[in-house]
């Protein structure tokens, strides 16, 4: 299979002037039409289109797409990442066969198999051949909503005035679609995933990082269950945590963190009519999975009381975007996804209780809110954000 890594050259220099910064993957083929390679997983093949055209000295676009094709065809390629964030468009018709080849391949066709990556510069004829692959497949799309409608005016025409010869545009053509998706404002994926620029500076894609814990398979059922503000845990350990009526619960989700530790996550949210978060309750259920290294270790944390239980607490701001492996990364996407917007600084209070004598178990409370920088916390600011991780939770019964 042929295999297409551009850039192999000298570190990109931003438009910001940020030398030495290795670019994430989908900006490192800048001058390129469509290229493709397989990652590191060896299963996941990821075919980036950035024009719905033929490059003049490369492939046409049809013999790529057939490329791709005949590449799932060797039975090497697992999955499907067909990134179209950065296509502006083209012409519809050149891309309209590789749906409908894809859409044939069973294997591939499969929501946990097939992505596609949408943006807001994905409008035109990209942003139809996006459509064309919610309709004609079972892809999942993933990113950010398209920077146009699916219904606009294209087919543009160029013309000059007689008397003085100025070049001009027009479009000639409205491009109407009444199938699903076609009368919206914008296309939306089925998982939204913001990219900031701390995540390009750092060279990661956090689209690309989702789309591959997606197909990860390691998501399971939470064994914690809730009723009106009481969140309740029969074993590992036993618990019931109760948090203020201001506060809304919004869902749950269970998976294995890093390949290590069995974690499960609830969330509690105080938010405007916007769904921009004021104020929230995470808290967090963890234990090692058999046959990995312990124990739980906070004792560099301050001991506080809560509800007559002794708890480790330990206070920060975040400046930063979270990690891609880490837990905060899940909780933020599990909250995105719902449509919620997380604050970023945020300032945490982490409580910590760890039951029994192994250490191998723990439950996390975090107690989150906006901060206005992201500076060092004073002594007293901690002090005062701790206060109030303290008042909205209890241990109950």
């Amino acid at each position: 299979m042929e295999s297409v890594e551009p850039n192999t050259g000298p570190p990109l220099r931003d438009l910001h002037g940020i030398a030495g910064t290795r670019p994430p993957l989908h900006r490192r083929a800048p001058e390129t039409f469509a290229w493709k390679t397989m990652l590191e997983d060896g299963e996941t093949l990821y075919a980036q289109i950035k024009s719905v055209s033929n490059q003049p000295g490369h492939a046409t676009l049809p013999e790529f797409c057939s490329g791709v094709l005949a590449d799932i065809g060797t039975g090497a390629v697992g999955r499907l990442v067909v990134d179209l964030r950065h296509n502006s468009g083209g012409s519809r018709e050149l891309l309209l066969p590789f749906v409908e080849g894809l859409a044939g391949l069973d294997r591939i066709n499969q929501p946990d198999r097939l992505f596609v990556v949408v943006g807001h510069e994905t409008f035109s004829a990209a942003l139809w051949a996006a459509l064309d692959f919610v309709n004609r497949t079972r892809a999942t799309l993933v990113g950010e909503p398209s920077g146009g409608r699916p219904n606009f005016y294209g087919e543009t025409r160029s013309a000059e005035t007689p008397a003085h010869h100025v070049p001009f545009t027009w479009a000639s053509r409205m491009n109407g679609r009444t199938d699903r998706g076609g009368q919206s404002e914008s296309l939306a994926p089925a998982i939204v995933v913001r990219e900031r620029f701390a995540d390009y500076v750092a060279g990661r894609d956090p689209v690309l990082d989702r789309v591959l814990r997606q197909m990860a398979p390691d998501s399971l059922q939470p064994e914690r269950s809730v009723a009106g503000q009481v969140l309740t845990s029969v074993g590992d350990p036993p618990i019931r945590i109760r948090v203020e009526e201001s506060f809304k619960y919004v869902g749950g989700q269970r998976f294995v963190l890093r390949g290590t530790v069995d974690a499960e996550q609830h969330f509690f949210v105080e938010a405007n009519d916007q769904k921009a978060i004021r104020r929230m309750y995470w808290i967090q259920f963890e234990r090692f999975l058999p046959g990995r290294s312990g124990p739980y270790s906070y004792d560099a944390d301050r001991p506080v009381i809560l509800s007559g239980l002794e708890l480790r607490a330990h206070v920060r701001r975040f400046a930063e975007p979270p990690a891609p492996d880490s837990d905060r990364r899940r909780a933020y996407e599990y909250l995105e996804l719902a449509g919620y917007a997380v604050p970023t600084p945020a300032t945490r209070a982490r409580l910590v209780y760890l039951p029994g004598e192994s250490r191998r178990q723990e439950v996390m409370i975090v107690y989150l809110e906006p901060a206005i920088t992201g500076t060092e916390l004073t002594e007293q600011e901690s002090a005062s954000i701790l206060r109030r991780a303290l008042a909205g939770v209890s241990i109950v019964g």
